[in-house]
């Protein structure tokens, strides 16, 4: 009796895992695609500007995995914000990538992470695997401004998603 429950059980989270894999394998691939067919769609009316300057600043001036960009000279009169480039994932892209790809490559990123959080999520409130997957496929739409305005969403995404979240 035990031996079958467990059989039973292991099969259940393989096949949960392959859903979920699937589901952000195409979502991953419709981003991409997106952000092929359509330049900037992830950041409706250039909200991320500034984002992508403090980004790249704290880049430049921050040395390979140091914590802030902060100098301990300039203390408190430091123009720089106390960002760690290197923890965040979405980051990494404008460090070795072209600034229009690497704003693409981010938005991927943030989207997955988004999205595994939010399956995490549904399933915490046991919601089963599939409606949890096309959820989490849904989200999406948070992240493009340009076809969002059709039902009156703004973008959610600027090229620092992960901070919105995350915080600094």
């Amino acid at each position: 009796m035990i031996g079958e429950a467990s059989t039973k059980r292991r099969s259940t989270i393989i096949f949960e895992c392959v859903i979920v894999a699937f589901a952000i394998a195409t979502l991953v691939i419709a981003q991409l695609t997106l952000s092929a067919a359509m330049p900037a769609a992830s950041s409706a009316d250039g909200d991320n500007k500034m984002a992508q300057a403090v980004t790249l600043a704290a880049l430049r001036f921050a040395g390979f995995f140091e914590f802030n960009s902060i100098n301990p000279i300039q203390g408190v009169g430091s123009q720089q914000l106390p960002i760690n480039v290197w923890l965040n994932p979405t980051y990494w892209p404008f460090a070795f990538a072209h600034l229009d790809f690497a704003v693409s490559i981010s938005a991927t990123i943030a989207l997955a992470v988004f999205a595994v959080a939010g399956y995490i999520m549904a399933r915490c409130f046991d919601v089963p695997p599939v409606p949890s997957a096309i959820g989490t496929q849904l989200c999406i739409g948070l992240f493009h401004g340009r076809y969002g305005h059709r039902v009156r969403l703004r973008s959610f995404h600027s090229s620092l998603p992960l901070e919105r979240y995350c915080g600094h």
